[in-house]
């Protein structure tokens, strides 16, 4: 029987910058596309840190600091150039961020080719800030690896459970594929057949038949492809 993970959630309080600034805090975007760090205040300032990815495995990478609500990037080459980002806060536990428009490209040189940081971001989650969202899926690996399956069971269904939103699609797969696994291991043929079609759903494919199959090093594809042959062997066991 799998046992319900008591899971404890590091406690990271969120501090009020000055009026003209922003809520110290990490956000995210959604799908965990990538988040945006913004530190306390300090000597007069603060510093951000923006981390995103592109569908294709690009990413922005951006630090600089806060001038009221304009972040300030220097170039990360030998240039003088800068990139002007505008943070604003919209709601407590909402940011938005875009380019000023009379950065060169709109900030174009931080990114690689089909990755933006442009967007909203809400507050991530006590327990799904992005060191904790790495360390668990680290510790969930190890698991797999070393054939402690109710281990990997229970990390999945929590960080499914508490920070779905600040998990990239292949993570978020990776542990549902692992959940439905289990439930196939337990002769739960049901649970494994409705959670292998929500995958393949969510991976905007119509039939399990339509999945190519997938280069080694395509790790998305390579988890589609397996909840395809999952949900095969769930079915059979159902009719």
């Amino acid at each position: 029987m799998i046992k319900k993970l008591s899971f404890t959630f590091i406690l990271l309080t969120p501090v009020a910058a000055m009026a003209t600034g922003v809520i110290s805090n990490e956000y995210s975007l959604d799908s965990g596309m990538g988040y945006i760090s913004i530190l306390p205040p300090h000597a007069g300032g603060q510093s951000f840190d923006i981390q995103t990815y592109g569908s294709n495995g690009s990413s922005c990478t951006l630090k600089g600091n806060l001038k009221g609500r304009t972040g300030i990037v220097a170039s990360p080459g030998d240039s003088d150039t800068e990139c002007k980002i505008n943070i604003n806060q919209t709601e407590p536990d909402t940011v938005t961020i875009e380019a000023v428009k009379t950065s060169p490209n709109h900030c174009s040189g931080w990114c690689g080719a089909g990755a933006s940081f442009d967007g909203t971001y809400k507050a991530s989650p006590n327990g799904c800030y992005s060191f904790q969202v790495t360390g668990s899926r680290r510790e969930f690996l190890d698991a797999v690896k070393a054939g402690n399956d109710n281990k990997a069971y229970r990390i999945a269904e929590t960080m499914l459970t508490h920070c779905k939103a600040q998990l990239p699609d292949s993570i978020a797969i990776h542990y549902k594929l692992k959940i439905a696994e289990t439930s196939f291991t337990n002769h739960d043929f049901p649970s494994c057949s409705q959670l292998t079609q929500e995958i393949l759903s969510e991976a905007k494919i119509k039939s399990a038949a339509a999945v190519p199959k997938p280069a080694s090093s395509d790790v998305l594809s390579e988890l589609i492809n397996q909840a395809r042959q999952l949900n095969e062997k769930c079915e059979k066991q159902t009719e």
